[in-house]
């Protein structure tokens, strides 16, 4: 009876997802525009001004062809006098051309002697069934948007799990699977059987040497290799400035090169607090002379420290040191951590802190002092948060609070020994709360897409096989070079993933299979936990076609991360450990395990072997080596004042650096008006508010905002694309950017004309700092804008040409005044006596987040005091 319990459970389920991908399908092709036919017009008259109403009820100009927009109705705005009977508007809408005459028109009077014309419903309108597409003019039909919903909701991921389900029963009546489901799926591994406290070190050196030799390949293909893509072109930039400020002995606040006055610390990715950025930072300035090298060193740390951790997560799950070696050299040199590693470092310090977050868990249930195990844990969540990715740091902790629920399910641990983990979480987030309450506050003016997108469901054959056997480009589309081994990214070792994907599958089978009995699911939960996390994790990772985290991506905290494939380092991760528990039984069951195991080390070896050696893609490839070649002499011209790059967000030309696109400014200590575009100092409300005001009028922000340099790359005339179409649109500039362009270069006069790129000035712009006509003297710096008042007479305004931020401070010989914004945008501060230096700074309010330390500390302790009294009664 319970299997058929079982197998109504597995039918209700698999409904249920089908309804919720349905309506996410629906919600996609509705609410986010994904079916919207494009619209373009053509007009008889240039005085004739178009405009559209979206669906949501804004009135937008309609300028060229509108994509990805459902519009309700077209608005004409006209002299009375010159729109004839004889002319016609011709309106396309996707394939179809509609000639409308006047008397298709609604008339209604407008100011000044205009009229609105609004084309009459009848020729424009649809018969769709749906109400909310009645009112719709660019709805492509019924159909068509009835098959892209079919077509989204029957993917691969809900075929498998059918296939899954017929499968299962066919095997419902043949109970000689029996013996599978209680060898694998009932029974743990007997820790009694291997001699654990007793380490063959022998594997363990020969997997840290194969790791050395590895890493040693990889930067022999390429040196550098772990600096491409973000780690080029933003995140080293922005690690050297904050690692040698902090060496002067300055606290970096703040980053005056981009952006305007850009946040540092408190968006929560800069890692100030994390040890191993200043033992790398170290290792490469002075031990090895070439401070480049950072990112470099860091990298190589985490794959080393991470390989021990989880060997010995591996280990402490009775796991053999041959499969423990091996397996940790899968997920060490996956091709997550090394594609995804050398194209956003910020990633990588996961492969560390998550093992060894798991393995403390682990040693919970058998620790006889907890207060030290309170210390060890709560210092790794500390430690990990402040490696600067939050957003991954949220999804380990996730996992772990799963992996506890079901440890206390199944009985491995009991409730009162799991009150442990409270106190060891409170002294987490005694470590992370000054930080962490910070950086919430910062996001709430930062706009940002959610989660959802594009996942891993193109490249789980290459989870499987590497190149060339199968290929599939990454979860973000991006990629400018060897995208024929692309499909490396997905690659974590054949062996263990082929183990783990059917070992998913025969779980599957043999829970509808069979008859479970009630006592049986406590057994079976606390044997398959790491199965558990790894379907989840590859649910998460699948992205929309996963429908988890299309629900997650609208709920609040969620709807501000971003990018499921970022679950791909959590798959690689369980299916390891689940495939080397597998692998462990199997072994213990069968005869000549030596010889067994030695195929199994050498196929396993080869194939990583293989991997590293192809594994030369990154999520974008810049030909500007070695890292930052030095600022030609002429250039040098740009320190005085500030710059604006008319230039692609990404290209593969050599000198785009000197473009200062990007981060790029802050390597040569140049002031920039932008930045990385995707930072996220570039979505805070108040610089989208300064960036609107350009767009719309860029001569008179350029002079506002002190802009004196246009810097004209040649790649914004003559772009040069890679063999990605998926970026093109990045390694061009936009039409609106061509019209910037055209304005800036009207009103400027050409000062240096280089090979690649043309340098223009624009005279008469504001200075950094002024107060009336008066120019200041300032210095800028990562503790802020110093500047000389001593000129300045009382009651007159300063103004320090960096954008104002709601944590902008100012101080007047010491002493604290207002600081506010003027019409620009601008930091304004009223001098109220005669002054000498005037300090303003980026102040977040860090008294908070130690106030919360404190107190969650106290809360801490009364916790950890009320738990070991607890422990002392059981006792």
């Amino acid at each position: 009876m319970i299997a058929r319990k079982n197998t109504q459970i597995a039918l209700l389920s698999i409904v249920l997802a089908f309804v919720i991908k349905g309506a996410l399908a629906v919600n996609d092709q509705i609410l986010n525009s994904m079916a919207a036919e494009p619209v373009s017009i053509v007009v008889p008259e240039k005085d004739i001004i178009a405009s559209y109403i979206s669906r949501t009820g804004i009135i937008h100009e309609l300028k060229s062809e509108i994509k990805d927009q459902w519009i309700k109705k077209l608005v004409f705005h006209v002299p009375d006098d010159s729109f004839r009977k004889s002319e016609k508007v011709t309106v396309i809408v996707g394939k179809k051309k509609y000639e409308l005459a006047v008397n298709e028109f609604i008339k209604e009077p407008g100011p000044q002697g205009m009229v609105f014309l609004t084309p009459q419903k009848s020729c424009l309108g649809n018969n769709s069934f749906f109400p909310v597409a009645k009112e719709l003019i660019n709805w492509p039909g019924d159909k068509e948007v009835v098959k892209a919903v079919f077509l989204r909701v029957f993917s691969s991921g809900f075929i498998i799990l059918a296939v899954i389900l017929f499968m299962s029963g066919i095997l419902m009546r043949r109970k000689k699977f029996r013996p599978v489901l209680d060898a694998y799926f009932l029974k743990s591994i007997s820790k009694e059987k291997v001699p654990l406290n007793k380490l063959r070190s022998h594997w363990l050196l020969a997997g840290f040497a194969f790791l050395v030799l590895s890493l040693f390949l990889l930067e022999r293909m390429e040196p550098f290799y772990f600096t491409q893509a973000d780690n080029y072109a933003t995140e080293l930039p922005v690690m050297l400035y904050t690692l040698n400020s902090i060496e002067k002995g300055v606290f970096p606040e703040w980053n005056p090169h981009q952006f305007l006055g850009s946040p540092i610390v408190s968006l929560g990715t800069s890692g100030v607090f994390y040890p191993p950025r200043y033992i790398a930072f170290y290792i490469s300035k002075y031990l090895i002379g070439n401070e480049y090298l950072v990112i470099e060193i860091l990298m190589i740390l985490h794959l080393l420290i991470g390989f021990f951790a989880v060997f010995f997560l591996l280990r402490s799950l009775g796991i053999r040191d041959m499969l423990s070696s091996i397996g940790s050299l899968s997920f060490i040199l996956s091709g997550y951590n090394l594609i995804a590693g050398r194209s956003a470092e910020i990633m990588m310090p996961m492969i560390v802190w998550t093992p060894l977050l798991f393995l403390c868990f682990i040693k919970l249930a058998e620790e006889k002092k907890p207060k030290y195990w309170v210390l060890l844990t709560g210092l790794v969540i500390g430690v990990f948060f402040h490696a600067g990715n939050s957003q991954v740091w949220i999804y380990s902790m996730g996992f772990v609070f799963l992996f506890l629920v079901l440890m206390i399910f199944s009985g491995r641990i009991n409730i009162k020994r799991a009150l442990w983990s409270i106190p060891a979480g409170l002294l987490g987030l005694v470590f992370a709360a000054p930080v962490l309450l910070v950086q919430l506050l910062e996001f709430r003016t930062i706009l940002r897409t959610s989660m959802g997108g594009d996942g891993i469901y193109r490249g789980i054959l290459s989870m499987l096989l590497p190149s060339p056997l199968v290929n599939a480009n990454s979860p973000y589309g991006t990629g400018s070079a060897n995208l024929d081994v692309m499909g490396q990214f997905y690659y974590s070792g054949t062996i263990f993933a082929v183990v783990g994907f059917l070992g998913v599958i025969i779980l599957f089978m043999c829970l509808l299979a069979y008859n479970t009995k009630k006592k049986e699911l406590a057994q079976f939960a606390g044997t398959n936990i790491w199965m558990v996390c790894f379907i989840l994790a590859f649910v998460l990772a699948l992205g929309n076609e996963g429908v988890i985290t299309g629900i997650l991506a609208r709920l609040p905290i969620f709807n501000k991360l971003r990018g499921p494939g970022k679950f791909l380092p959590f798959v690689n991760l369980f299916m390891i450990i689940s495939a080397g528990i597998i692998m462990e039984k199997y072994l213990r069951r069968s005869k000549k395990t030596v010889n067994k195991s030695a195929v199994l080390a050498c196929l396993t070896l080869l194939l990583l072997l293989y991997h590293v050696s192809i594994s030369r893609a990154s999520l974008y490839t810049y030909n500007d080596m070695p890292p930052y070649p030095n600022l030609p002499d002429e250039l040098s011209i740009l320190r005085n004042g500030r710059v604006i790059s008319i230039s692609p967000h990404k290209s593969t030309v050599p000198d785009y650096i000197y473009a200062l696109n990007n981060n790029f400014a802050t390597v040569y200590g140049i002031l920039s008006f932008d930045g990385y575009h995707d930072q996220q100092s570039s979505h805070t409300l108040e610089y989208i508010a300064v960036s609107e005001r350009f767009n719309k009028d860029p001569v008179a922000a350029a002079k506002a905002y002190g802009i004196n340099w246009i810097i004209i790359h040649k790649t914004a005339l003559e772009p040069v694309l890679c063999s990605n179409p998926n970026l093109y649109d990045a390694e061009k500039i936009t039409e609106e950017d061509k019209k910037i362009m055209e304005k800036l270069a009207a009103v400027s006069r050409e000062k240096l004309v280089l090979p690649y790129m043309t340098v223009r000035e624009i005279e008469g712009v504001e200075p950094m700092a002024f107060s009336g006509r008066e120019s200041l003297p300032v210095i800028f710096s990562a503790a802020g804008a110093m500047v000389k008042v001593s000129t300045v007479l009382p009651s007159q305004t300063v103004i320090v040409n960096v954008l104002w931020r709601p944590w902008m401070k100012a101080y007047l010989d010491g002493i604290e005044v207002r600081c506010s914004r003027d019409n620009w945008g601008r930091s304004a501060v009223k001098c109220a006596a005669t002054s000498n230096v005037l300090l303003l700074k980026y102040s977040p309010p860090w008294g908070r987040g130690i106030a919360l330390s404190l107190l969650l500390l106290v809360f801490c302790i009364l916790v950890y005091c009320y738990v070991n009294s607890l422990t002392r009664k059981r006792r």
